[in-house]
């Protein structure tokens, strides 16, 4: 099995017969930039070029299709890299597509989170090449790890976005090396609508930690972010999140004409 290049995954309910995902266009927009530049790298210009006509072109009409057969679970799209085609292991063949169908994983409301100090990525922008990596440090660190730039702030949770509200305005992460979240531009519209003031900062996770914290992703949707390295979080403003949840709500789309 060749090297997971990128990966885009999200969550699939069943309602009324209808598979059904948050915005699934999104994601699967994401997962066409995303692999368009992972494979800038991997094949020439014609090759590649026949490569996105003939196979990730049909392979992309098919996921919808086969995400809303496998029902409800936490389904996962991937490009893995070019496989060994010979005894001796050298390389040929073309990048892999696929589709993994799986079960959802237990839902929760809250988690978190514990910096990560010193964790660089060699390609923080692109879901998928640092799963293993990240998911290896929660589990070292027993909470979702928080990442930071250089200069100790804030820039994203290992599975996560973070969003955290100071009074009226809702803040996000100033950094841009970060993968871009489907969850947190639902969220960023939802607070457009409501008309709440929007700001990226860089802040620390001392900074953040004094207020209410939000972390966001497509499994779980809005969770509220309880501890940052050790310290509680700000109170949660009564009813805030749950209409936030709420708005989410509207962004269910079935998977085959979504």
């Amino acid at each position: 099995m060749g090297t997971l290049l990128v990966a885009d995954s999200f969550r699939v309910r069943e309602r009324e017969g209808v598979a059904e995902a948050r915005m699934p266009a999104m994601h699967f927009d994401r997962f066409r930039r995303d692999v368009a530049a992972a494979i800038e790298g991997l094949l020439d210009g014609s090759r590649r070029q026949e490569w996105w006509r003939l196979v990730f072109e049909p392979f992309m009409e098919t996921v919808p299709g086969r995400i809303a057969d496998g029902g409800a679970g936490f389904p996962r799209i991937e490009l893995r890299g070019i496989e060994p085609l010979d005894d001796d292991g050298s390389a040929g063949g073309d990048p892999v597509l696929d589709v993994l169908i799986r079960p959802l994983p237990p839902l929760t409301t809250d988690l978190e989170l514990r910096s990560a100090p010193g964790v660089r990525l060699a390609t923080p922008r692109l879901k998928g090449p640092n799963i293993d990596r990240l998911g290896a440090l929660n589990r070292e660190l027993g909470a979702e790890a928080l990442l930071l730039d250089e200069a100790g702030r804030a820039v994203e949770g290992a599975t996560t976005s973070l969003v955290w509200w100071d009074g009226p305005v809702l803040c996000t992460a100033r950094s841009r090396e970060r993968v871009e979240s489907v969850t947190e531009r639902l969220v960023l519209a939802i607070a457009e609508r409501r008309g709440v003031p929007l700001e990226p900062r860089a802040c620390t996770p001392d900074e953040i930690a004094s207020h209410e914290v939000w972390a966001l992703n497509a499994l779980h949707g809005i969770r509220a972010v309880t501890l940052i390295d050790g310290t509680p979080t700000g109170g949660p403003e009564r009813g805030r999140i749950a209409d936030f949840r709420d708005g989410l709500e509207s962004a269910w789309r079935p998977l085959n004409g979504g």
